[in-house]
């Protein structure tokens, strides 16, 4: 609601440095009372941008800095005051009565804007952006304070996750979470043995020839180095030619280690024997 009743004089009463706004008459001075408070402003507002006037009447006052107003010299009555903000009514106090040379003490007063229209101003309200947040909404799961009493998903039912920082699908068992909802980057299981690589799961079928980012190969989660080739391999003569066993040259390597290894047989010679074809291999593990 605009204010519609100050005219551009009580504009230019505005300007002045006192609270006080509204002058006397030397006639009338003694047949009136005064209404005085503190003004308890939200910080969106700040109290330079607050005025306090009578609907419908010439007194008008600027709080000071410390929030005190005070407006003189009003017949004695029954009145209506009007806190403004930015050319808008932001609080209105109802049936004020002053009376003949008494001060009307109205005490502290908030003054502060409901932003987002839910009937909560920005002193109760947490979030006066968002209609849905206020003191009387109903708390949800979705990971914020609805109902501002700086606890969030309070009361509702939960259920434990695991962060999964890979994002391979299989949660870290020393990252629990509990939570009413599923948050992004976890799950529902704690599966992972090493959750910094991706390649590191329980359905993992391939080998490795690297750890997997610290000393270990265990790649499947089964807490075993499990070994690809685990065998010595050799070539012997037999009648019908070589039999090849393909292995290790000399001896099975432990996991990420380079050494010969025996890859065909070839018959030659006198008397005929079989030769071992040498390659060079790592060892691979998961």
């Amino acid at each position: 609601m605009r204010r519609s009743i100050l005219s551009a004089l009580l504009i230019s009463f505005l300007t002045s440095a006192s609270a006080v706004i509204a002058k006397p008459t030397a006639e009338n001075a003694n047949q009136t009372g005064d209404v005085m408070g503190q003004v308890n402003i939200c910080p969106e507002l700040g109290v330079t941008r607050v005025v306090v006037y009578i609907p419908g009447r010439s007194f008008v006052a600027r709080p000071l800095a410390d929030g005190s107003f005070e407006i003189n010299y009003i017949p004695p009555g029954t009145y209506d005051l009007a806190f403004e903000a930015g050319g808008e009514v932001v609080s209105t106090l109802s049936g004020i009565v002053v009376t003949r040379k008494q001060q009307t003490d109205l005490g502290t007063v908030s003054v502060c804007i409901d932003g987002d229209g839910d009937g909560w101003d920005a002193s109760m309200d947490c979030n006066d952006s968002d209609p849905d947040i206020n003191p009387d909404a109903v708390e949800t799961c979705n990971a914020r304070d609805d109902n501002c009493n700086a606890m969030v998903d309070e009361g509702l039912p939960t259920q434990q996750f695991y962060r999964d920082a890979d994002g391979d699908g299989y949660g870290d068992p020393a990252m629990p979470l509990l939570s009413c909802a599923q948050p992004h980057g976890y799950v529902s299981n704690n599966q992972d043995c090493y959750d910094a690589n991706t390649q590191v799961r329980p359905s993992q079928t391939s080998f490795f020839s690297m750890p997997r980012g610290d000393s270990d190969f265990d790649y499947n989660c089964d807490s075993i180095d499990e070994q690809r080739l685990t065998v010595v391999g050799s070539c012997s003569l037999e009648p019908t030619g070589c039999e090849l066993v393909r292995g290790w040259a000399h001896e099975v390597p432990q996991c990420g280690i380079a050494q010969d290894t025996i890859e065909g047989c070839e018959l030659g010679g006198f008397p005929p024997d079989c030769v071992a074809d040498i390659g060079f291999n790592t060892q691979t593990c998961r």
